[in-house]
C-alpha cells in the first residue's frame, strides 16, 4: 500500500496532465474553424472582382448597371461604363 499522501500526489499529477491534454484539445477544437474561416476568406479575397481589376481587367456595365458579358448584348452607340482597378470612364458602343 502506497501511503495517502504519495497517492494523492499521484492522483494530482494525474489531474494535472488530463487538464493540459484537455485544454490542449478543446484549443485545437477552437482553432480548426477559426484557420478554415481565415482560409475561406483568403480564397474569396483572391477571387474577388477587386483581385481581377488590380490583374489588369476592367469590368464592363450598362446603364442600370448590369454587367456585359457578351459583346452581342450591346448595341451601336450604346453608352457603357468601365470600372477599371483605379477609376471608372463612360465609353460609346462603336460596332
Amino acid at each position: 500500500l502506497l501511503n495517502p499522501e504519495r497517492q494523492l500526489k499521484t492522483k494530482h499529477k494525474e489531474l494535472n496532465a488530463l487538464r493540459g491534454r484537455m485544454q490542449h484539445a478543446i484549443k485545437q477544437q477552437l482553432q480548426r474553424p477559426r484557420i478554415a474561416l481565415k482560409n475561406m476568406a483568403q480564397q474569396l479575397k483572391t477571387l474577388g472582382p477587386e483581385q481581377t481589376l488590380n490583374r489588369g481587367y476592367a469590368i464592363i456595365s450598362n446603364d442600370s448597371g448590369a454587367i456585359v458579358r457578351d459583346a452581342n448584348m450591346l448595341t451601336n452607340g450604346e453608352q457603357v461604363n468601365a470600372t477599371f482597378s483605379r477609376g471608372k470612364v463612360a465609353l460609346v458602343v462603336k460596332k
